[in-house]
């Protein structure tokens, strides 16, 4: 539910091993694959690669059950997509105080933009800028 304090978790990748090792003052956008396969895989990069414009006020990353490819962080225990998104695809933004600011599923690059040109007053020409 939007709104609630997300709760830190175990992930794996790039160094990372919390989830609130992710946060550090900014908003991190999850792209929740859940048991993807490959399509899923490379859905999710593209979505992640939608989003770059957005640093550095958003950092994105892509969360995967079963083992990801190289990039992308690995829920080896379930809790983050038990907490976040079960497992059909869907984007989580998290707050840089650790709630949940939108959930989108499917995921939805429209309604990500418009949260974000809501709350951060940039749209996706000035963001990056």
């Amino acid at each position: 539910q939007v709104g609630f304090r997300v709760g830190d978790a175990a992930i794996e990748g790039g160094g990372v091993t919390r989830l609130h090792d992710l946060l550090k003052g900014r908003h991190a956008l999850l792209v929740m694959l859940g048991e993807a396969d490959a399509h899923g895989q490379g859905q999710g990069e593209k979505l992640a690669s939608a989003t770059a414009h957005y640093r550095p006020h958003v950092e994105t990353y892509i969360v995967s059950r079963n083992t990801p490819s190289a990039g992308m962080l690995h829920d080896a225990t379930g809790a983050l997509h038990a907490r976040l998104a079960g497992d059909s695809p869907c984007l989580c933004l998290i707050r840089p105080d650790g709630h949940l600011g939108l959930r989108a599923s499917p995921p939805s690059l429209r309604v990500l933009k418009k949260h974000l040109k809501r709350i951060l007053r940039i749209d996706s020409a000035s963001a990056g800028s």
